[in-house]
This record gives structure tokens, C-alpha cells and sequence, in this order.
């Protein structure tokens, strides 16, 4: 799955390719997909093709990751395993992460600072910082200070769609039509 991936970062002549091969089965082996190396695509779950592509972006070491809802398509177990290895692989890469998610407590949990969107998608509400340290064991989502940041953001994203004439005008002219 990912060897070919490795092998396109080593060109060049950097003489790297058997330790970005060895990066690429690690990251494999940490994303739970140690007995599926040799597996096509088609032969993966959803959750499965996620890891691999998490995994992927991984290999290249960057310095700033992009990931916009990469835990969706998980079971909550796997989505669970995910952020833990998100958090740690962080600390350890010394990586910056862009995270889009819609799951508050998954923002909560995996971040120093939150953006809160309003609906329309370009209009910030509010900056957040997380006031939570960055050893972050799973139990952390039990706290009182986890549950109130927690409410606060869902409280600004239940104000933001709140019902307007706007909003409102399209219902009221459905229930109005005869039927």
C-alpha cells in the first residue's frame, strides 16, 4: 500500500528509500494494518482506506498536517485508538495539525486552540484556547473543566443556528401548501 508512496518521496537520488519504506510499514503497524500490507484497495473497509491514507501523509514527515474529518468513516474504538496515536505521533513529530471536525469533543481533546465557524463557513465566531494540558489521557473527556469548555462550545454553535425569518420562511411556505 504504501511502498509506492515511499519510493516517490525517495527520488532523487537522496538514497532513502529503504528507510522511508521501513516509515511506511511502521506507520502501518501503528495505524492496526500490520496483516493487510499486501491487500488492494478494494479489499479494505472504509475506516481501513482512512488509516492508510492518515499513514501516508505521515510518511513524508511534514511539518504542518491537513486533516478534514479524517476519523469519520472510523468506529468509535478505532476513532478513539486514532486519537491517541494523533496526539502522540504529534508530540513526537513535532508537527502542527490543522483538524476540521464537527465532533466538539474531538476538537476539545486534540487541540490547543480552537476556531469556532459560524454557518457560513469563511465567518469565525470565536478563537478557544484549550486551557487543558497537552498529556491528554482519554479520561481527560470525564472532567468538569473538559465538560465545561465542552458546553460553551455547543452553546455558541447552538446560538449561531438559531431560528431566523430567513430561516424560517422556507418552512412556513412548505406547511402552508395545500396538499
Amino acid at each position: 500500500m504504501l511502498h509506492v508512496q515511499a519510493l516517490e518521496l525517495s527520488i532523487g537520488g537522496s538514497g532513502k528509500i529503504i528507510s522511508d519504506i521501513g516509515r511506511a510499514d511502521s506507520l502501518l503497524d501503528l495505524m492496526g494494518l500490520a496483516n493487510s500490507y499486501k491487500s488492494y484497495p478494494r479489499e479494505l473497509s472504509g475506516g481501513m482506506k482512512q488509516r492508510v491514507a492518515i499513514a501516508r501523509a505521515l510518511t513524508a514527515k511534514p511539518k504542518v498536517l491537513l486533516m478534514d474529518e479524517p476519523f469519520g468513516a472510523l468506529d468509535a474504538q478505532t476513532r478513539g485508538e486514532m486519537q491517541e496515536l494523533l496526539l502522540r505521533l504529534s508530540r513526537h513529530e513535532k508537527s502542527t495539525t490543522l483538524f476540521g471536525t464537527h465532533d466538539v469533543e474531538e476538537a476539545i481533546y486534540l487541540s490547543t486552540r480552537i476556531l469556532v465557524f459560524s454557518g457560513c463557513p469563511d465567518c469565525i465566531i470565536r478563537e478557544i484556547k484549550v486551557p487543558i494540558g497537552t498529556e491528554r489521557p482519554p479520561d481527560i473527556k470525564l472532567t468538569q473543566e473538559f465538560f465545561d469548555l465542552k458546553r460553551e462550545l455547543l452553546d455558541l454553535l447552538a446560538h449561531d443556528r438559531a431560528p431566523t425569518p430567513e430561516r424560517n420562511e422556507p418552512l412556513r411556505k412548505l406547511v402552508a401548501r395545500p396538499s
